[in-house]
């Protein structure tokens, strides 16, 4: 926690309580994205099962940057949500 406050992503409210900053909500949402399009790839071109497209995505999620997650939203034709049905999030403002 002392890293992500450090980094501005997270800071304490008066009562103590952890709360994300924008940018922590951005970076969240940034990693949201990646997981839910890089399952979104695995299901389509791989054609792994269900059960196995999220420890795959989980390990590429923080190693996509903008440019790869662009490149896959446009190869699967921006799709509204992943193989499991949950909701892919925008692409954060900031990029």
């Amino acid at each position: 926690m002392k890293r992500l406050i450090k980094s501005k992503l997270v800071t304490t409210s008066a009562d103590q309580e952890y709360l994300l900053t924008a940018a922590g909500k951005r970076n969240g949402q940034r990693i949201i994205r990646g997981h839910r399009l890089w399952e979104s790839f695995l299901d389509r071109e791989f054609k792994l099962p269900e059960d196995h497209l999220h420890e795959a995505a989980h390990q590429m999620e923080h190693y996509l940057d903008q440019e790869s997650r662009s490149s896959i939203e446009k190869q699967l034709g921006s799709p509204a949500s992943d193989p499991h049905g949950k909701n892919i999030p925008p692409q954060p403002e900031d990029e």
